[in-house]
């Protein structure tokens, strides 16, 4: 067994049309309430949660992350991601981009799997070889046999992150029923934030009941209906400050705040700072990048 796997991962790394580009690699904090708006890529991300917990919402489906926790999002997968209200949380971060032959990938599941994402829980080694990655990843351009070493611990990643896939991982082929009706909610809370939402309205709208809606966002993302709605609006509210020059009361009726007195303490209580002086930071900082 163990001479088959290094034989499939010889035949991989010495195969000429294999290329593998590190993007991005590091350990990073994000605070309480951070959200980064949905994208896409096409290249593999892996995030191992160290500390704390956070929501990925990849094409419409929240996935709640605890420490622990790694996930792994498939190229041109759509996500976002918000770190729960209660504190930071800090993730050990990979971005690759891998070309290789689909006959060689097929010995790893994890080169050849077409989900949108795998989540794996429990597995401290994912995080110790990305650790190990991050840290070749500052040296290439200090040390040129570092290229080597990093391509054999990438190595070590995929058999790895296979294995997990193979035996324990969660993806989005297990999706039910009831599933298919929260997705479709969240995804109408997201286009709709700006409207008056009630649990009760939602319930019937999608056909499930207003008690399992508070459950699912209580047990499977760690906070209220109601704290999901400020997250969407309150990075709505972030983009309108930096890009317009729309009042404080105009954003706050346009993000779905009844008032903009209660706009300001959500948005101060969320972010830290008032929404007059984070657009003066942003302000601030383009001059700075003018000036450069």
């Amino acid at each position: 067994m163990v001479n088959d796997i290094q034989t499939k991962i010889i035949e991989l790394i010495s195969d000429d049309t294999y290329r593998v580009k590190v993007i991005n690699a590091g350990i990073y904090m994000f605070p309480s309430r951070y959200y980064y708006a949905s994208h896409n890529h096409k290249d593999y991300e892996i995030n191992y949660v160290t500390k704390g917990s956070c929501i990925m919402d990849i094409d419409n489906e929240c996935i709640q992350l605890k420490e622990g926790d790694c996930i792994i999002i498939n190229p041109r997968a759509n996500h976002c991601f918000m770190v729960d209200i209660k504190g930071t949380c800090r993730i050990t971060q990979l971005e690759i981009s891998i070309n290789v032959n689909q006959e060689l990938a097929k010995n790893f599941s994890f080169l050849s799997s077409r989900e949108n994402y795998h989540k794996i829980r429990n597995c401290s080694k994912i995080n110790l070889l990305l650790e190990q990655i991050s840290r070749d990843f500052r040296c290439l351009n200090e040390d040129h046999t570092m290229e080597a070493l990093l391509n054999l611990t990438l190595a070590q990643l995929y058999i790895i992150l296979s294995n997990c896939i193979d035996n324990k991982s969660e993806s989005t082929y297990s999706k039910t029923n009831s599933n298919n009706k929260i997705n479709k909610m969240l995804d109408y809370i997201k286009n709709n934030s700006d409207e008056d939402i009630i649990i009760e309205e939602l319930s019937l709208r999608f056909g499930i009941s207003s008690r399992y809606v508070r459950k699912y966002f209580s047990e499977k993302l760690g906070i209220k209906c109601s704290e999901y709605i400020n997250m969407i609006r309150i990075n709505k509210a972030k983009e309108l400050l930096w890009e317009t020059g729309y009042s404080i009361t105009k954003i706050s009726a346009i993000t779905g705040f009844n008032s903009s007195q209660y706009f300001c303490k959500v948005f101060k209580k969320q972010v830290g700072i008032s929404p007059v002086s984070y657009r003066n930071m942003w302000i601030n900082n383009r001059k700075e990048e003018d000036n450069e």
